[in-house]
Order: C-alpha cells, then structure tokens, then sequence
C-alpha cells in the first residue's frame, strides 16, 4: 500500500525582522514559489507514494501565488497560529487534523519544506526520506556540521555572571578537530510521523535522526543579513 505522505508549506504574511520574508524574490521566484518548486521535485522522485503538497498560509496573496502553481490552500491559516509566538508544531497538528477532519487527506507522513531555504537541494530532502524509511525514529531533521562547538568554542553565563565552556568535555580540547561532531538543524527539511506529530509537544522530544547536507546548500533566510547573502548569490 502506498505511504501517504503530507509535503506542507508554512507561509505566513509577517515575519519578525525580515518583512514579508516569504514573498522576498529570488532569480524571478518568490521564497514561496522556490519551496512549491522544491516540493513538486519531490513529488516525483518519489515514486510509488501518495503524496499531497499543500500550503498553510493567513495570506490571500500568497494562498492566490500557490493557486496558480496548482498546489492546494485548503483554509486559510488562522490568525492565532500566525503571531511571532506561534509554534510551526501547532500549525502542522492544525493542517493535519483539517485534512483529516475533512476527509481530504490522511497523512501517515508529514514533510515539512519552509519557504526559507531557497538553496535547498532536493536530492536532499529525498535522501532524508530514503533515511526516514530506513531508520525507526519518530523524525528526521537535515543538519549540517557546526562551526560553533559548545565543547570547544560556545560559551555560557552562570548565576554569578562567569562565562563558561557551554559544554565541559571530559578531557581538554585545544583544537576545534578533537571536539565531539556537533550539527545545525537547518531548514532544508524535517520529516516526521504524523501521529508523533499530533501527540507530541516538542519536536526534540521524540526519537531523532539526521540526513547530513552541505553547509552552502542549508542558508536559512531569518535576517537581513542572510538576505545580503542571498542577494548576493543572485547576481551570479
């Protein structure tokens, strides 16, 4: 049988200190319409699954943007799941339970693709499916390895306002190659079951494991400085 699996797209209107983040252009695409891309790719690499790619969203442009690129925008986010302290958890529980509720669509899988990550290789994400299916863990994150190593170069302030190691290694470490390998969880992809997803409260409390990508494919788009970056790589 095949698995049914939910590729979603969170993109709210507002973003905190990039405006309009998710309508931000990159070559002639907007972020959205890259991950909408992305997802469709997916789509196809993935042969023999049930798939359903669907954009939650609180923006009527960017609900019209995903329209016309023929993916589905079944509500319309509400407004408390689209505020700076929302939960991208609870926006997942909420699309779900409205396919389901509705009889749309009954996710065994669900595959997050922020719009954030326009470098996102898709071979990636399908190589973070393949390892899902392989390994027995409630979800799959893709990390990169960390420049910042809490064994070796993160820092801490303590109640007596003393900066320590973040991390104190059993012996001493003078060198950045003898740490412990630590990774960035980055935006390339998360891919979960869909009923840890609708119990759990935290997305780090289940069963983890990671599909390695490369730092320069993994830029994830939270600051105007990323957006300098992206900038940046657009004109070559």
């Amino acid at each position: 049988m095949k698995k049914k699996i939910l590729i979603l797209i969170c993109a709210k209107s507002k973003s905190d200190e990039v405006k309009n983040k998710n309508l931000l252009k990159f070559k002639n695409r907007t972020l959205v319409e890259h991950s909408i891309i992305h997802a469709k790719k997916i789509k196809k690499n993935l042969k023999n699954m049930d798939i359903k790619i669907v954009v939650s969203t609180d923006s009527k442009k960017i609900a019209n943007i995903s329209k016309k690129l023929a993916v589905d925008v079944p509500f319309i986010r509400p407004k408390k799941l689209s505020t700076k302290t929302s939960h991208e958890i609870d926006v997942w529980k909420h699309a779900i339970k409205f396919l389901n509720q509705r009889k749309i669509f009954n996710p065994e899988i669900i595959c997050s693709l922020p719009p954030t990550a326009p470098f996102r290789q898709t071979s990636d994400v399908t190589k973070c499916f393949r390892r899902y299916f392989k390994k027995k863990c409630d979800i799959v994150f893709t990390a990169h390895k960390s420049k910042s190593n809490p064994y070796f170069n993160m820092l801490e302030k303590n109640k007596k306002g003393i900066f320590n190691l973040s991390k104190i290694p059993q012996k001493k470490i003078f060198n950045r190659q003898k740490t412990p390998k630590v990774y960035a969880i980055n935006t390339t992809a998360y891919i979960a079951k869909t009923s840890f997803v609708m119990k759990c409260k935290n997305l780090l409390e289940g069963t983890i494991d990671i599909q390695e990508t490369k730092e320069k494919f993994s830029l994830d788009i939270d600051t105007n400085y990323e957006v300098k970056i992206m900038k940046a790589f657009q004109k070559n």
